[in-house]
């Protein structure tokens, strides 16, 4: 018998309880024999605590991170389009204009997982999984046929990003039912796929295009995706479902005092976090830092420096806290925001964007553990709560890059003060919430 909204392709059925102190199920299958016996600990979650990391929970890390790679990589490599779509393809548009085509794949991405997260709570995890693989292949095949801006919001924009929105959520709760320990370093290896993806495609891009031309470079890197996507298709199995339905929008979160500010800040800090992604490869050409062969190499090295910072500062989110580190990786991408007003040469640019991609890969992998393993009162709600969160976060991602691009037409330094000052107030709202939460000692985990 399975679950309400489950699948029969899903895994086995599960009753659930919470171990003390951690707020992890513990997993009992349920059959008619051993109902009875299972009821004590179901009331006392006294039993033993469950299975902690494993082959099989890694394995659904490794299809997690291929779902970033096929996904949040997409958003990550899109200053490459960016370019290109400037200097070639949409010539009449403004910047701006332009990277409305990614914030509205990034908006749609985040903005999905307000009807992704209810859906993966019913236990939807293999319709969330092939309808998201399908979309995003098929939306990057459509982008190979655009030749108008239109076309392009259409297949770019909104078909890859509505597919991105279905893989988003699974590849963030999938995971910490299977973790207790490693579960920020699991949640950082996953999302450090983005990353992945970010410096594979954006080569790929730059590479082939003056090869092979626009139309079979988007197709390869469509073919690409349907490949890796095999192993999410095949692999990936819930721990355990909800045993009541949940509500598509709760608005319990937002009476949360905690919850609200950390809501605003990812929205102000999203809306600062993606504008070098967008634009560092155009500020170091129109700066003529380096020649177009060399540029297109800035994209890549800002998501190294991601992929980097993700697994070594996730790491050391399991010991600090990851509210700590948070606050650490916000601050440092707001001052970081603010010093990329005086760079000026080659080597100064490269570790700017080593510093600010290893920050701002860890401030989107920890924010989301951190409703994981601190906004969140019972893990059987995380598909909802994180499904909450991700509306301030897609505003934030929507306004922000174009906004960057209506004052980069006029001033580099107006974009540089927008992205270190939107950091700087998110760093002040992760701090506000930290002290409601823990206090003020600055040594305490959290």
């Amino acid at each position: 018998m399975l679950h309400q909204g489950a699948t029969a392709d899903d895994e086995r059925p599960v009753s659930t309880a919470t171990t003390q102190g951690t707020g992890a199920p513990i997993l009992m299958e349920t059959t008619p024999q051993n109902a009875k016996a299972n009821a004590p600990a179901m009331e006392e979650a006294r039993g033993p605590a469950m299975k902690d990391g494993g082959l099989f929970a890694w394995l659904q890390c490794a299809g997690a991170f291929l779902m970033f790679f096929n996904s949040w990589g997409l958003v990550n490599s899109f200053g490459a389009f960016q370019t290109f779509y400037e200097q070639n393809l949409l010539t009449r548009q403004s910047p701006s204009q332009i990277a409305w085509i990614g914030s509205l794949q990034a908006f749609l991405f985040i903005i999905g997982g307000t009807v992704a997260g209810p859906l993966y709570d019913h236990g939807r995890l293999q319709t969330l999984v092939r309808s998201g693989s399908f979309l995003v292949v098929f939306g990057m095949m459509m982008t190979s046929l655009g030749t108008k801006y239109w076309h392009l919001i259409l297949a770019q924009g909104l078909t890859v990003g509505i597919g991105s929105a279905a893989l988003f959520v699974p590849s963030i709760a999938l995971l910490p039912p299977y973790f207790i320990k490693r579960r920020a370093l699991a949640t950082g290896t996953a999302v450090t796929g983005s990353n992945l993806g970010g410096v594979v495609y954006a080569i790929m891009f730059s590479k082939l295009q003056p090869r092979i031309g626009f139309p079979w470079t988007t197709r390869v890197m469509g073919f690409v995706m349907l490949a890796t996507l095999s192993l999410p298709l095949t692999s990936l199995r819930m721990r355990f479902k909800p045993a009541t339905a949940r509500k598509v929008f709760d608005p319990k979160p937002w009476t949360e005092l905690p919850f609200a500010i950390f809501a605003f800040a990812c929205f102000v800090g999203f809306s600062g976090l993606y504008v070098p992604y967008f634009y560092i490869e155009s500020f170091v050409l129109q700066k003529n830092i380096f020649s177009v062969r060399v540029a297109f190499y800035v994209v890549p090295i800002l998501n190294a420096g991601a992929f980097i910072g993700r697994l070594l500062l996730s790491f050391l989110a399991d010991y600090a806290g990851p509210v700590n580190i948070l606050l650490i990786s916000a601050f440092a991408c707001a001052v970081l925001g603010y010093v990329w007003a005086a760079i000026t040469s080659p080597a100064a640019i490269i570790v700017f964007a080593i510093l600010f991609g290893a920050f701002s890969g860890t401030y989107i992998s920890v924010a989301l553990t951190t409703i994981a393993v601190w906004l969140c009162p019972e893990i059987s709600a995380l598909g909802l709560r994180i499904g909450m969160m991700c509306i301030p976060c897609a505003a934030g991602l929507l306004i922000g890059s174009p906004v960057g691009g209506v004052i980069a037409k006029n001033d580099w330094l107006g974009v540089q003060m927008f992205t270190g000052s939107t950091l700087l107030a998110s760093t002040i709202a992760v701090a506000a919430v930290r002290t409601m939460k823990s206090g003020w000692s600055i040594a305490r985990k959290c």
